[in-house]
């Protein structure tokens, strides 16, 4: 986040990105069911796109 923050992102962008990560992280590992879950939630702003594509990407899942 810090990182981020030093590029130049938005608070809101931040905050986004941080939702949709736990969202990733603290639910059920199947890609499909956690991008269905990311998918129906309020608009996301842009900044957390590439972060959803990255996971509809992925050959090999995004965690162990």
């Amino acid at each position: 986040m810090v990182g981020l923050r030093g590029q130049g992102f938005w608070v809101e962008a931040l905050v986004a990105l941080k939702k949709a990560y736990r969202i990733v992280y603290a639910s059920d590992p199947k890609t499909s069911q956690v991008l269905a879950r990311l998918e129906t939630m309020e608009a996301f702003p842009s900044e957390v796109q590439p972060f959803i594509d990255f996971i509809k990407r992925s050959q090999r899942g995004i965690s162990n």
